[in-house]
């Protein structure tokens, strides 16, 4: 079986993955993700860069390891790679329901995982009618968000497909609320509504381990983690 890495810059996680997989004597295929031209017609697909045409190379592999850095450019990939045929680590499915917090966490609360307590308002803070009136959300926003959690333990907002902790903000009092809902506009990091839950006082750092399992073996984790942000900040993003 052949496999490929997809990826666009070559970071610590690709070199990681790069070195695990000579340790392991895995060959594994180097196909880029940006400036490709992927094209589909009647004949068949394509990708090529200005220099090298890597169709040849996409047609002869099996399984693709999807490194895509953002999560638009990664769900397409993913769907792009699986409807040309391959297997792809992690499926298109996964990184639809990884790309939203809510659906996220709407699946750990239905198996059962604890989490924060979330409260979604499916409605911006500001909407704009046809003949250009505005209609000011932000007030009736923050009292359902107040409703449902305690405003004096802290209520954190975040955009629903943020990352590395962008736009994650506090509030402790009512007008912080209020401005926070504020900032909360539709964006491609935050498509519709707004996302808040109770904060969790941090009492740890924030890690990024890998775990690794191979078929009959028992999973591994390694001995190696990168811990970020550290406990000033409320986020364990930064």
């Amino acid at each position: 079986m052949s496999i490929a890495l997809l990826y666009e810059r070559s970071e610590n996680d690709e070199n990681g993955i790069k070195l695990t997989a000579e340790n392991m004597g895995i060959d594994l295929t180097y196909i880029p993700f940006r400036k490709v031209a992927v094209s589909i017609c009647k004949n068949g697909y394509g990708a090529k860069t200005k220099g090298k045409d890597y169709t040849e190379t996409i047609k002869g592999i099996s399984v693709v390891l999807n490194r895509a850095q953002s999560k638009n450019r990664r769900l397409a990939a993913s769907h792009t790679m699986e409807v040309f045929g391959k297997k792809v680590i992690n499926s298109s499915s996964i990184e639809f329901e990884c790309y939203s917090k809510l659906r996220t966490l709407l699946h750990f609360w239905a198996w059962g995982i604890p989490i924060p307590k979330t409260v979604y308002v499916p409605c911006d803070p500001l909407d704009v009618t046809r003949d250009g009136r505005e209609i000011h959300n932000e007030e009736d926003i923050a009292d359902l968000l107040q409703d449902e959690i305690a405003l004096e333990k802290g209520i954190v907002i975040k955009p629903d497909a943020g990352t590395h902790g962008n736009k994650i903000i506090l509030a402790k009092n009512r007008e912080e609320l209020v401005a926070n809902v504020k900032q909360a506009t539709p964006s491609i990091t935050n498509p519709v509504g707004v996302l808040a839950q109770e904060l969790v006082q941090k009492w740890f750092y924030d890690l990024r381990i890998i775990v690794s399992k191979e078929k009959g073996k028992d999973p591994v984790c390694h001995p190696v983690a990168l811990a970020r942000g550290g406990f000033k900040d409320f986020r364990t993003n930064t």
